[in-house]
């Protein structure tokens, strides 16, 4: 079943039930193909680069299966200068994506990782209509 990218921000990443920081960032491949993995903000106050290899995306949470794999601070910004941070996409930067849409919703990830599916913001006016 897809998960929505989106609904990751935020979301908290444990370890065997200890918290580890909120994910702070989406990090997609270049091509907007594939999810790469997660910025942490961890309880240290740094963030840090969670491979989504490492990581399993539950309903409530990501869990970190591979406690080594989670990186230093000056991994993110390696992965964010080599990716596509969602939050930036989702902020207006879906100009960015290879062939997305004018304005990006959503991205829908696979259970692989993969981008199974990239949703469009929904046109204000659309919106509109739907309110009244």
């Amino acid at each position: 079943m897809p998960v929505s990218a989106a609904a990751l921000l935020g979301r908290t990443v444990r370890w065997h039930g200890i918290r580890i920081g909120p994910v702070a960032e989406v990090i997609l491949d270049p091509a907007a193909s594939r999810l790469v993995g997660f910025v942490v903000a961890c309880g240290d106050g740094e963030e840090r680069f969670l491979p989504v290899a490492a990581a399993e995306m539950l309903p409530t949470h990501v869990e970190l299966v591979e406690p080594l794999a989670i990186g230093e601070p000056e991994a993110v910004a390696w992965y964010r200068r080599r990716g596509l941070g969602l939050s930036g996409l989702l902020e207006g930067g879906a100009e960015r994506l290879p062939a997305g849409p004018p304005g990006l919703g959503d991205v829908l990830i696979d259970d692989a990782g993969a981008v199974e599916a990239v949703v469009p913001a929904e046109a204000p006016s659309s919106r509109a209509g739907r309110d009244a």
